[in-house]
């Protein structure tokens, strides 16, 4: 039991799913709390690996439930850890950091190195979330360091792909590269793959931005391949997304549209909006191009309903950053992180009580905007909170609209009351706000009746009624691209400090995704409206082409059409899956003979009761049959081996027999029968579908020839041969 153990704890990075069966069978014979303790700490970590993190959870508590009750501090160690992970995975910062700082406690009492240097790396994965690169550089060197001088073997790969994700943060492509690549060969000498995946998936990132495609499309192949059979699911939505924009950026379509397929249910499963949004959007786009509007209307459709929502969730996800900075920094004014080497003591107490409580007023502000998608209730939410915080007697947004380029005044309060410039010019130089949004800087001045020949030059264009003395502007930005900017103004000199400078700016961010919420809701309504107007007669013209194009109207099954369509997609997906396909032709027996016996009008009969009862063998949702033409029918069948495909094949035969349909002009028995030519096989990139057609026709024309009802597989025909 403890060699099992220790087996599954060696090949948790390479083989996670079968380190948590492994577990799962020992669960019964586990012996003494210690092997509990262990047992718990392997399955949570091959969850976190799998991205299972509500288990994981549940797991992870248990285990610190055994070592508190027992006093394992080894196992508190290793439970606050894995908390501490399990809180990162669901981006609880602030949780998890309080568990690393607990876990760094116990490590050191016991003088657990190893556990140190891995906690150290977590902490350094915080810093590196919250985009701090400097701080998460020295946490991951450091954690490298221990892991090289104690032996830690899976933490220095970890590391070094921590440091290369840093030095692609910086723009540092060169050592990004050395670092990934180092990593890899690390990972791969001790066949880490769950870290041989996300390396793989970096590197792909790397080569995107340096804008090499092939490369790149090459790297997110491999990580795809390889996290799709860790069941690694988060990462794996992200691959598919940078996967699906390349391809479409070289206008591959049709391949993109085989990974939409893909994330768009992985997207579902982990209840991701964001990525089923912007994966909806590509295939919506896609369909557009290609000129299939109903489908592409379905999918702007599902773009609109998860683009309405998950804008605030990222706001709400961002707010969580916040809150775990905070956390980090009343964490090291309370010298628990400040122990840690290299770091020093950066800002004294008062200053950090001031940044602390400076980010909780911009967390209640950004909260309160960001309720809404009305721009009117954010200027006056805005604001009443700044008003508190520094005198407003001016206070405005400029809205930039980037088709005109035209600047809109329409949201300026003054002494709390509307007032409007009028709209501006993006080249007007007598505008605060047209300079702002030009250079896309700020400015900060305290002495403006004598500093403002730096930003206008007739002081009297676009003047207001009072003359302002202090003035700060500051650029609102998405991304690249500048939105509009906030301003607030005083009559009196001196009146800002740098720190209310620093909590406008530290606003902006907020303030912008707010109005880009309102201008995208606004748009998107616009956009439903009109595509709603002809939605319903598309849906109703979609339904009838989709049931002429794709099902054969006798039988009620699909069509030879919608046969090739399948047949060619899932073909494909068994080449990349290197996964088994197996096709069946059917024939009705001497059909000829029944027909001008017993008529059409009881042949139609007959091929109707015949597609049903063949389509009644196939048991899987998967599995597909389909009209071929005539008194001809084909089965596709997707994962299923050669014992499997034929075991449906006699199913089939077995069917219809049991059926019992009278045909007494049939040379070979008194009732319906049929005659089944099948191929089974792991398709090569270079097999057609036509040659696996062919070789399955063969295989029917091989059982007609030994004399009908039977069947006939082309890999017998082939092995007899």
């Amino acid at each position: 039991m403890l060699k099992q153990l220790e087996y599954a704890d060696s090949i948790l990075r390479s083989d996670p799913l079968k380190a948590y069966e492994m577990i799962l069978e020992l669960s019964d014979i586990l012996e003494t709390e210690e092997n509990k303790a262990e047992a718990l700490s392997i399955e949570t970590k091959a969850l976190l690996f799998m991205s299972r993190i509500q288990e994981a959870l549940v797991k992870s508590e248990e285990l610190m439930t055994i070592a508190e009750k027992n006093n394992f501090l080894k196992w508190k160690t290793e439970g606050c850890n894995l908390l501490g992970g399990v809180y990162f995975e669901m981006s609880n910062y602030d949780k998890a950091l309080e568990y690393f700082m607990k876990g760094l406690t116990h490590a050191r009492t016991e003088k657990d190195f190893q556990s140190e240097a891995k906690i150290l790396n977590n902490i350094g994965d915080i810093y590196n979330e919250l985009d701090v690169l400097d701080e998460a550089y020295n946490y991951f060197q450091l954690s490298l360091d221990m892991a090289i001088q104690y032996e830690v073997i899976s933490l220095i790969g970890v590391t070094q792909l921590n440091i290369g994700e840093v030095y692609l943060k910086q723009d540092k492509y060169d050592q990004s590269l050395d670092r990934i690549k180092t990593a890899i060969s690390h990972f791969s000498n001790y066949e880490d793959y769950v870290g041989i995946g996300l390396a793989h998936f970096t590197l792909g990132r790397v080569y995107k931005v340096l804008n090499d495609k092939d490369k790149a499309k090459s790297e997110l192949l491999l990580s795809i391949n390889i996290m799709r059979r860790l069941h690694e699911r988060n990462n794996l939505v992200l691959a598919y997304e940078i996967m699906i924009e390349l391809l479409v950026e070289d206008k591959l379509y049709a391949e993109a549209l085989e990974y939409v397929e893909d994330a768009m249910d992985l997207s579902k499963l982990l209840s991701s909006k964001r990525e089923l949004g912007d994966i909806a959007l590509y295939a919506a786009q896609i369909y557009e191009v290609q000129e299939q509007y109903s489908e592409a209307l379905v999918y702007y459709k599902l773009y609109a309903e998860t683009r309405s929502t998950y804008e605030k969730d990222i706001e709400e996800e961002h707010q969580k950053n916040i809150s775990a900075q905070i956390n980090i920094e009343k964490a090291m004014h309370e010298k628990e992180i400040y122990r840690l080497k290299n770091v020093e003591l950066r800002k004294k107490s008062e200053e950090i009580q001031k940044l602390y409580e400076d980010l909780n007023t911009i967390n209640t502000i950004s909260q309160d905007i960001t309720s809404t998608l009305d721009i009117k209730k954010i200027l006056y939410l805005l604001y009443e909170n700044v008003n508190k915080l520094m005198d407003a007697t001016l206070f405005g947004i400029y809205i930039f609209n980037s088709e005109t380029e035209m600047i809109g005044t329409d949201l300026f309060l003054e002494y709390g009351k509307p007032f409007t410039l009028g709209d501006i010019k993006l080249s007007d130089e007598n505008s605060n706000g047209a300079w702002v949004l030009r250079n896309k800087k700020a400015i900060f001045s305290n002495d403006y009746l004598r500093e403002y020949t730096q930003y206008k030059k007739d002081y009297n264009v676009n003047r207001t009624k009072h003359d302002s003395q202090s003035v700060i502007l500051v650029p609102l930005m998405t991304g690249e691209h500048v939105v509009g900017a906030i301003t607030v103004q005083s009559m009196k000199k001196d009146a800002y400090k740098e720190y209310q400078f620093n909590i406008l700016k530290a606003l902006a961010s907020h303030i912008a995704i707010a109005i880009k919420n309102s201008q995208e809701s606004d748009k998107l309504s616009l956009e439903i409206q009109r595509r709603i107007k002809t939605q319903h007669k598309l849906e109703i013209l979609n339904e009838k082409l989709s049931h002429m194009s794709y099902i054969d109207a006798l039988t009620n099954i699909p069509n030879r059409r919608s046969f090739v369509d399948y047949f060619t997609r899932e073909l494909s997906r068994a080449k990349r899956q290197h996964e088994n396909i197996a096709l069946l032709i059917i024939d009705i027996d001497f059909f000829k003979e029944y027909n001008d016996n017993y008529g059409h009008v009881e042949g139609d009969k007959c091929l109707f009761l015949v597609a049903s009862l063949l389509k009644k063998a196939l048991k899987r949702e998967i599995d597909f049959v389909a009209r071929y033409g005539g008194d001809e029918f084909v089965a596709v069948m997707t994962n299923i081996d050669y014992d499997g495909a034929y075991l449906v094949a006699e199913e089939m035969t077995s069917n219809i027999s049991e059926h019992a349909i009278e045909h007494t002009y049939s040379p070979i028995e008194d009732v319906i029968s049929i005659t089944i030519g099948g191929y089974s096989l792991i398709p090569e990139n270079d097999i057609s579908m036509e040659h696996i057609i062919h070789r399955a026709d063969n295989a029917l024309y091989k059982a007609k020839d030994r004399g009908r009802n039977q069947i006939a597989f082309w890999n017998d025909i082939k092995d007899n041969s």
